[in-house]
């Protein structure tokens, strides 16, 4: 794991402590101590440095992910996509809502997504389902509605 702050990143396995630093022109800052003694003061609050931590570890057996791709606006009469693929790794960044993002061989999956576990359950960053399919059925009914908010047919 290592932390992106700024355009220097850090090996956490050196850094000793993160302590508050006195701000400059009310911008915080924070002082990090490495192992040899070294110092390196930046321009971020401990928040925001800790939320910089990007692990990335390989997926257990058996996880899938399902991708759900909306139509456009302009294709009112084609209903949502799905497409399943392999999560070959897991990141966990500190900034996402998922706690795990998972990864495929064709990277990031975008904002319309789920995981399926091992066990046949599936759960995105709002809920969990009791299947797959749940999941499927609740996307598109979610769909539908926003589409009839943007085209004037919501009540």
């Amino acid at each position: 794991m290592l932390i992106n702050v700024g355009s220097k990143l850090i090996n956490p396995a050196q850094v000793l402590w993160i302590e508050p630093a006195p701000s400059t022109r009310e911008t915080p800052r924070s002082t990090i101590h490495f192992v040899g003694g070294e110092t390196l003061t930046v321009s971020a609050d401990l928040d925001w440095i800790a939320s910089r931590q990007t692990a990335i570890f390989p997926a257990p057996p058996g996880y899938q992910a399902v991708r759900a791709t909306p139509p456009r606006q302009s294709d009112e009469d084609r209903s949502v996509d799905y497409d399943t693929l392999p999560v070959v790794a897991f990141r966990f960044d500190g900034a996402s809502n998922l706690l795990l993002d998972p990864i495929t061989p064709e990277g990031t999956l975008g904002d319309y997504y789920a995981v399926i576990g091992p066990d046949g359950r599936c759960w995105d960053v709002d809920r969990e389902y009791e299947n797959v399919e749940a999941f499927k059925r609740s996307f598109s009914e979610d769909w539908a509605n926003d589409k009839a908010v943007w085209s004037g047919e919501a009540a």
